[in-house]
């Protein structure tokens, strides 16, 4: 994942998603703090364990929980200090295996849906540091 974000990064990539509860990792936060450096945005999955997660917040990336169509945090969403906001995780349609769409849940939709607004703030204004970009 930390090699991903490296190589987004040289690349000239401005906003990152990961998918997965990578947050705990100090290699992609090592990685996350560089692609912020160069002015980037990294969204990462909170985590689908109904936990109190008590990992420390990382200013590098946006840590993301999920919220259903009531704007309430998820019964199965992780929580606590590393989580930076929450975003709609919960029903969300998306394409299927075989073709067509469906519904489906988890921080992994909540993430690059918060991914997706980073990207329009930073189009709404190229000028923003990550750092910028993140406090936006």
């Amino acid at each position: 994942i930390a090699a991903g974000l490296d190589w987004a990064r040289s690349k000239g990539a401005r906003v990152a998603n990961i998918s997965y509860q990578a947050y705990t990792s100090s290699s992609v936060i090592t990685a996350a703090k560089a692609f912020q450096s160069a002015g980037g945005v990294v969204t990462i999955s909170a985590g689908n364990y109904s936990d109190n997660n008590t990992t420390p917040a990382q200013s590098a990336a946006i840590v993301v929980s999920s919220t259903n169509s009531s704007d309430v945090k998820s019964s199965w969403s992780t929580y606590g200090t590393p989580v930076t906001l929450s975003a709609p995780g919960e029903s969300i349609l998306t394409t299927v295996r075989g073709g067509g769409y469906g519904t489906a849940s988890g921080t992994s939709y909540a993430a690059p849906n918060t991914a997706g607004v980073a990207a329009l703030v930073l189009s709404a204004n190229s000028t923003l540091t990550g750092v910028q970009a993140r406090q936006v």
